[in-house]
C-alpha cells in the first residue's frame, strides 16, 4: 500500500510539472520563431520525399522511414527520460521529445539515402556522413538555438555512433523484412 501512496504523491508532482511545462510553452515557444521553424522541419521534408520517391519501391522505403521513426522516437524518449538530453523549446508540450526530428527529418533523410545507396559501401559511406552530419552540424546548430541541450554522459561522438549504428542496423532490418514478406 505505500507503493500507491508515493505513486500518487509522483502523480501530483507530475500534473504541476506539466501544467508549468504548458505554460512555459506557451510563453516561450508557441508562434516563435524557432516553432516556425520546427514546424516546418515536420512536413518539409515528407514533401520533398514525396516528390522524389521510387512509387516502384513506395512500401519497402516507407517501411524503412517507419522503424525510423519509431526508433527515433523510443531513443528520444528513452535518451531524455535518463537525461542525456533535453530539449527547453519545441513544437509541442512535451518534454521529452523533439518531433520535428523523429518523424520528419531524421526517417525522411534515411529513406532518401536508403532509396538512392542501394548497394552496400555506397549505402555505407552515405549512412555515415548523413550521421555526421546529424551529429556535428544539425546537433550543434540546435545547440546553438537552445533548442537541444546535451548533458553528461552524451557528446557529439556518441551521437555519431548511435546514427551510424542505427542507420546501418534498420537498414539490415528492413531488407530482412522485405525478404521474408517475399
Amino acid at each position: 500500500m505505500a507503493h500507491n501512496v508515493e505513486y500518487k504523491k509522483i502523480q501530483e508532482y507530475q500534473d504541476v510539472i506539466d501544467a508549468m511545462g504548458k505554460v512555459y510553452f506557451a510563453d516561450y515557444s508557441l508562434f516563435e520563431p524557432h516553432w516556425w521553424f520546427l514546424l516546418a522541419a515536420t512536413f518539409i521534408p515528407w514533401i520533398v520525399w514525396w516528390k522524389i520517391v521510387d512509387r516502384g519501391r513506395l512500401l519497402e522505403i516507407l517501411l524503412h522511414g517507419l522503424l525510423w521513426s519509431s526508433i527515433a522516437s523510443l531513443l528520444d524518449e528513452l535518451g531524455s527520460t535518463f537525461g542525456f538530453w533535453e530539449y527547453p523549446k519545441g513544437l509541442v508540450p512535451i518534454k521529452h521529445t523533439l518531433i520535428s526530428a523523429d518523424i520528419g527529418v531524421i526517417p525522411v533523410a534515411y529513406m532518401i539515402i536508403y532509396q538512392f545507396f542501394p548497394n552496400n559501401w555506397p549505402f555505407f559511406f552515405a549512412n555515415l556522413g548523413l550521421a555526421f552530419v546529424f551529429s556535428f552540424i544539425i546537433e550543434p546548430i540546435f545547440m546553438h538555438y537552445d533548442l537541444l541541450k546535451l548533458n553528461i554522459g552524451w557528446s557529439h561522438f556518441t551521437s555519431l555512433i548511435v546514427f551510424s549504428v542505427l542507420g546501418l542496423s534498420i537498414r539490415w532490418l528492413t531488407r530482412l523484412i522485405i525478404k521474408k514478406a517475399k
